[in-house]
Parts: structure tokens; sequence; C-alpha cells
């Protein structure tokens, strides 16, 4: 990875985080204080997006909507009850993908922010997702959004991404895998508002550093 412009690297400590949180009025409404829309959990990593939105709850999330397969909804949400839930196509259908995206667009569009990838899985219906997310999807649609499933193709526009605007967006696990792949991801992103929050081996396939180096000087990496 390279990059003509300096890199600036601050620490927040526990008081900077206190003084940058804003104060909520005791009548404040769910929505006043801002929506979160997490999107993952594909068959067999349930429990990553649940432990989001229990996070984001915790940390102030007026109301955390979670986007995850509609075969995995009754177990998560037996988990998170008080999460309202997209249930995501989980069955053949050539608009899989297409209706996942008019599904998640109005929820995003109306929250602050957007975490995408705990326990999302990295196979091809997952990559698709995230393409449409991103505003850069191939001219071609997977059959559906099965998350594992071997399906066919079909030709389709690319959508306008989902992620932009004042939307600020944290992209975790799976969706950072997704994101080393790309050639130059780094330019790719720069419109949009991104928080990355690698461990050690997905900050290593984001950067090209070796692994041992990162735990040496994680700044520098």
């Amino acid at each position: 990875m390279t990059s003509s412009k300096s890199v600036s690297v601050e620490t927040i400590s526990r008081a900077d985080a206190l003084r940058l949180l804003p104060k909520r009025d005791e009548t404040a409404h769910k929505w006043g204080v801002g929506g979160l829309v997490i999107i993952g959990g594909a068959p067999g990593y349930i429990g990553a997006p649940a432990l989001a939105a229990m996070s984001a709850g915790r940390s102030g999330a007026g109301i955390v909507s979670l986007a995850v397969p509609r075969s995995s909804v009754g177990v998560t949400a037996a988990l998170v009850p008080e999460a309202v839930f997209l249930p995501l196509p989980d069955t053949d259908s050539s608009h899989g993908v297409q209706k996942a995206i008019e599904l998640i667009r109005p929820h995003v569009e109306k929250s602050r922010a957007l975490v995408v990838g705990p326990g999302l899985s990295r196979d091809e219906m997952a990559t698709m997702l995230l393409e449409a997310l991103f505003g850069n999807a191939p001219r071609t649609a997977a059959r559906s959004l099965g998350f594992g499933a071997q399906t066919a193709k079909v030709a389709s526009e690319p959508e306008d991404p989902v992620i932009g605007g004042d939307t600020h967006a944290v992209v975790d696990a799976d969706a950072l895998h997704w994101l080393a792949e790309r050639e130059s991801w780094w330019a790719q992103v720069r419109p949009f508002s991104l928080i990355l929050t690698p461990h050690v081996g997905e900050l290593a396939a984001l950067t090209g550093a070796d692994s041992r180096e990162i735990l040496n000087d994680p700044a520098a990496s």
C-alpha cells in the first residue's frame, strides 16, 4: 500500500471519548439520538451481528436495525429482542441482491451510521452485496442471496452506493477482507466516511505489511 499523503496518528484516550460523547436529553426520542444499521450474520455466524447490536445499544444508539438472512432472524431476535430486523432474502431469486439493497437503503438513509461485515462471510453472495453497498457492483447479479449457495448470474445495472451522504460506516471483519482484495482500495473508498476496525491479520491484508511488523509498531503500520 502506498500513498502520496502523510498519515497522522492520534491516540484517543478515555478522557477524549468522554469529552466527545454527546450529552443526551432525558426526553430524547430514539431517532433523535441516531439510528444504526448492522449488516451481517450469515448462517453459522449469527452471534457476530448480535454482539454488535448489543454493544451499539449499550453505547447509546437510539435504534438498531439488523439486516440478516431471513433464516437467521428467529435465533438473532432471541439474543437481541430490542432490535428492529430487516430480513434479507435467502431463497433462490434472480433479484436477491437487488431486493436486499431495496430493503436496506431506506433504513440506512434514515440512520446516522452503518456497520457492515460482522459474520457476513466471504462467499459470492456477500461479495455481490458489498459491491452494491459501495456502488461498484459489476453488471451482473447473483441469482440468490444465500450466503453460500451456488448460483447463476443475470444481467444487471450498477447501483448507486448505499453508503454515502451523511452516513458514517464502520467496516469490519469479512467486509475488510473484501476491501483488501480490491486494487487501490484506499482510493475507491475516499468519497465515503468510513471507520475501519481491523485486527492484526486484517490490517496486514489491507496494508501489505507483515503481521510481526504491525505487532511491533502498530502506529507505524
